[in-house]
């Protein structure tokens, strides 16, 4: 791809960002360069003010460049990532639906998406489940009366119950975004927390649908920075720590977590209230920005700085 440039921007009158007005560069005047005008003292402090200002504004510009640079590549490789990721997350919704019983706590799981009504249930209604249908192998131009029958031979409650979540399930993978690993979008964040606990092994980007990565965290990581959140995280680790030293201090040990079937709800919840709290300030606030480009460090902020230093060459 041909990339245009000046060859030579002094003879054409082309200026450097940030350089003084009426010059092309930021080299300080001669002495052969006279001042006109009554305020020439004034115009050369000014000057003086502007090209001491300019090192740090290019040095603003460069740390800009590389910033995009970086955000580029992490869009890029994810997006890669997330699209590779479809195929084998829809063979396990396919293996899913020859379970003979549902996950725990998939009654309060459906009767949530139920009440919500999303637009993921929605689309897939209007369009008589076809993405359900694609996986349960019926025949092409099969219609919901022939999805309806297969569903009518389940034999035991039970079965019936893992026929209404892959239902749900479909619905929601039908309708999820590429984007869906970058922004906290709720019914997504929903849906791979309710895959996971069911049991799916969910890949680092599809991870991301859950708990997505701010930019500012990419960036510091590829550069080798640390972030405030790097250190909220060390601080809550010791904390987290405290409480499992306080709490095997009984002889009968920690209770399992899930042990009241409840794990998909909790699960669930927590997905949402972090989307909640991405909504006041988080990645979510940037759903303009370059949706369709992508780019891509690995989910892995260690990995993201070993990949990207590159950029900040």
């Amino acid at each position: 791809m041909a990339v245009y440039g000046c060859a030579d921007f002094r003879a054409h009158g082309h200026a450097l960002s940030h350089a003084p007005d009426g010059r092309v560069d930021l080299t300080p005047r001669t002495a052969s360069t006279p001042d006109t005008g009554d305020s020439g003292s004034a115009d050369a402090a000014g000057e003086e003010s502007d090209l001491a200002a300019a090192p740090a504004a290019l040095a603003a510009d460069d740390r800009a460049r590389t910033e995009a640079r970086i955000i580029r590549r992490w869009v890029r490789k994810n997006n890669e990532l997330i699209d590779a990721s479809e195929k084998p997350r829809r063979a396990w919704l396919a293996e899913f639906v020859l379970r003979k019983t549902a996950p725990k706590g998939a009654q309060l799981f459906l009767a949530r998406q139920k009440a919500h009504g999303g637009y993921e249930l929605r689309r897939a209604f209007n369009q008589n489940h076809a993405l359900a249908r694609q996986l349960l192998d019926l025949p092409v131009g099969s219609t919901v009366t022939d999805l309806s029958d297969k569903i009518a031979t389940a034999p035991t409650p039970a079965k019936a119950t893992v026929y209404d979540m892959f239902l749900t399930f479909c619905a929601m993978e039908d309708a999820l975004s590429r984007n869906a690993w970058r922004y906290a979008l709720q019914a997504a964040q929903e849906y791979m927390t309710a895959l996971v606990g069911a049991g799916y092994p969910a890949s680092d980007v599809e991870r991301l649908i859950i708990t997505p990565q701010s930019e500012r965290d990419v960036i510091a990581a590829a550069l080798g920075e640390t972030t405030p959140s790097d250190a909220a995280n060390d601080t809550a680790a010791e904390q987290h720590g405290d409480v499992l030293d306080a709490g095997t201090t009984d002889d009968s040990g920690p209770a399992e977590p899930g042990d009241d079937g409840s794990h998909l709800s909790a699960g669930i919840n927590d997905a949402t209230h972090d989307c909640q709290s991405e909504s006041a300030g988080g990645p979510g606030n940037n759903v303009a920005m370059e949706l369709s480009e992508g780019t891509g460090a690995p989910a892995d902020p260690d990995a993201a700085a070993a990949e990207l230093a590159g950029a900040a060459s």
